[in-house]
């Protein structure tokens, strides 16, 4: 791009009102900054070309350092430089041409602006795709952890093996019921009606060989044995079940089943391993 309308001594315009001295050094820093521009040494042809509009003030100078603004990409100074250029020569021949470098730099200008602006989005949908892929990995991180954590918790095979033995033992209550309760309850009630009268409202009874007593006691522990089969197997499968549904152990649960002496079925402990 050459440098135009503007000569490489003291501009006429300006001869008049500056010294010999002055003249000469604005012929030099136009001509050195002349060649710095051949050579594409724009910051030094912006600096020769800015010192001698200051001595000069002659607005053809403003052309050769919008040149330069131009091609240093600075859009907003070279379109200031050739306005000032306009506003100060608005007759000037040339002002046709300065006015369509004008136009093409406020061209590019907007271009480099949308460019930018383009740019910025596709960095900032660039950055929204980044972090909603890391929200998605962490998403399936997390999940793989609560699995992993779930499948640590199970319970594996205890509570099953809880359950299966406490009806096992249930079941087994039934053994003293038929084989031990039931046959002597019923000799109990058979030496009972042999052995014992009404009298007054109560029974008397005559046990000599200590039969109804020895049927009593029969009947009484396998009334004992009975329920203690039957509570502890329905305790223990009871625990099993609860167990085997929270489904959360990390640890063998720490569970005793006990029968009081009221009869009734107590279970303690703690489900679930931590819960």
């Amino acid at each position: 791009m050459a440098l135009a309308l503007c000569g490489l001594g003291a501009p006429k315009a300006a001869q008049a009102q500056t010294s010999p001295r002055d003249a000469r050094e604005i012929g030099r820093l136009l001509r050195e900054g002349a060649a710095a521009f051949e050579t594409n040494d724009d910051a030094t042809a912006l600096s020769l070309f800015q010192q001698a509009y200051r001595l000069s003030e002659e607005p053809t100078i403003l052309v050769n350092i919008g040149r330069v603004f131009a091609r240093m990409r600075r859009h907003d100074d070279a379109i200031a430089t050739f306005q000032r250029y306009i506003d100060r020569a608005p007759q000037a021949p040339e002002r046709a041409a300065i006015e369509r470098l004008l136009r093409e730099q406020q061209t590019l200008r907007d271009a480099a602006a949308n460019a930018a602006r383009t740019a910025n989005e596709q960095t900032q949908r660039e950055r929204a795709d980044r972090e909603r892929a890391a929200r998605e990995q962490a998403a399936r991180e997390q999940a793989e952890r609560d699995r992993a954590a779930r499948e640590a918790r199970r319970p594996g095979a205890g509570p099953w093996v809880l359950l299966g033995v406490g009806g096992a033992v249930a079941a087994s209550s039934l053994i003293p019921f038929f084989a031990v309760r039931e046959p002597q309850l019923g000799a109990l009630r058979a030496e009972h009606n042999m052995r014992c009268t009404s009298v007054g409202g109560g029974w008397e009874c005559v046990d000599p060989n200590g039969q109804l007593a020895a049927n009593y006691n029969g009947a009484v522990t396998g009334t004992i044995a009975f329920g203690a089969l039957l509570g502890t197997g329905l305790a223990a499968a009871t625990a099993g079940a609860i167990w085997a549904a929270v489904g959360a152990a990390r640890a063998e649960p720490r569970v005793s089943v006990s029968v009081d002496p009221r009869g009734s079925v107590v279970i303690a402990g703690r489900f679930g391993g931590d819960r």
